[in-house]
């Protein structure tokens, strides 16, 4: 029997003693391992201050809470996974949907821009959730004169970007900018699920702390009393262990996970188109995507060969549960992207002999459409 090559591969096995460790000493629930975990992504960010999450999705929504409740509209790409629009909806908030970019999946800043012109309250100026898709943080510096012009809020959603593109995620940082990021299984850096959230400011943060336990803050601990509203976005030592172990090697993993997108960028024949994220030595993309018209049909193929992939629809406005209720303008760009991009056996646990096999199977399977075209 031919084993199935797997869309994502990330063994947390290796780690299993670590978690063993934690139950023994008694470091369960949230507390000094979590800490320690914290501090790990702090240095390799150049943060000043990381909280853990349960999940990147309640990171995000932390960030947006944090913005406070005067801010009604929320501005974010169309073209995201469903989790950022969640976390702006659950918390009441408008959502605007702006369009890719006509050259890559990123928001459009001339999109933005038109959305701000039309939308935008200037005695309530909103907040701008700009997404790194994966790994990629192309227009963010026109993003950022936008937000600055407007008086809007910039959050970012990097939960496909952690350990790409550094210098750019330490200057928005440095900038006084909130990162999020995401630690599902699905991901680079894994604990099974949870995300983090790293900034510079201080009176950020100290908010944040109290957010994330029920809004008691220190003090507030003490008296039983919250200054301010809050949820239990609390994580636990469990996890922290095995982001604590990774974190040890996390350039080898990244290393690792480069290895894989170079080889796909070498053996794919030239007739395969390549997202721009992947395709740009800077970034480091979460995952191999290609674009392609018959993706579904490609899918279906891979499947015969025992080759898992995974097709990307993800745009806001093709939810049910978000159609009618999203506020947007053209959205041709991402529209065009829909259906068309077909995520590829990645991660760092991917075997080279697998990616091989994957090439192989595309190369041949490009070829057997070229000679029926020419048949035909």
């Amino acid at each position: 029997m031919i084993d199935t090559i797997n869309w994502w591969e990330n063994n947390l096995a290796e780690y299993s003693n670590t978690l063993i460790d934690a139950i023994s000493n008694k470091q369960v629930s949230m507390g000094m391992k979590t800490r320690e975990f914290e501090e790990a992504i702090a240095e390799f960010l150049n943060a000043k201050y990381v909280l853990c999450y349960p999940s990147g999705t309640a990171a995000i929504t932390a960030a947006i809470m944090q913005r406070g409740d005067d801010i009604k509209d929320v501005y974010l790409p169309n073209r995201t996974w469903i989790g950022t629009a969640n976390a702006a909806s659950i918390l009441g908030k408008r959502l605007i949907a702006i369009d890719s970019d006509n050259k890559h999946q990123n928001m459009s800043a001339s999109g933005l821009a038109k959305s701000i012109e039309r939308f935008n309250k200037k005695e309530n100026p909103g907040t701008v959730v700009f997404v790194a898709i994966n790994g990629s943080y192309k227009n963010i510096d026109m993003v950022q004169e936008l937000v600055s012009q407007n008086k809007l809020g910039l959050i970012i959603d990097g939960c496909q970007a952690f350990g790409s593109e550094k210098e750019t995620t330490r200057r928005l940082i440095k900038n006084g900018h909130t990162i999020c990021y995401s630690f599902g299984m699905p991901k680079l850096i894994s604990t099974g699920l949870g995300g983090c959230l790293a900034t510079n400011n201080e009176q950020d943060y100290n908010n944040l702390i109290a957010m994330r336990n029920q809004g008691l803050s220190i003090t507030g601990q003490e008296t039983g009393l919250a200054a301010i509203n809050g949820f239990n976005f609390k994580y636990t030592d469990m996890q922290a262990c095995l982001g604590i172990e990774q974190m040890k090697k996390v350039e080898i993993i990244i290393d690792k996970h480069m290895e894989i997108i170079k080889r796909y960028r070498e053996g794919l024949n030239g007739s395969f188109a390549v997202a721009k994220e992947d395709a740009d030595n800077a970034i480091v993309p979460l995952r191999m995507e290609i674009i392609c018209e018959d993706a579904k049909m490609m899918a279906k193929y891979l499947k015969t060969k025992n080759i898992q992939s995974s097709l990307r629809t993800d745009n806001i406005i093709d939810h049910p549960c978000f159609q009618g209720k999203v506020r947007h303008l053209e959205l041709n760009n991402s529209g065009y992207y829909s259906g068309r991009i077909l995520v590829l056996p990645s991660g760092p646990k991917q075997k080279l002999e697998s990616v091989e096999k994957v090439i192989e199977t595309l190369n041949e399977y490009q070829l057997d459409k070229v000679n029926n075209n020419n048949s035909n």
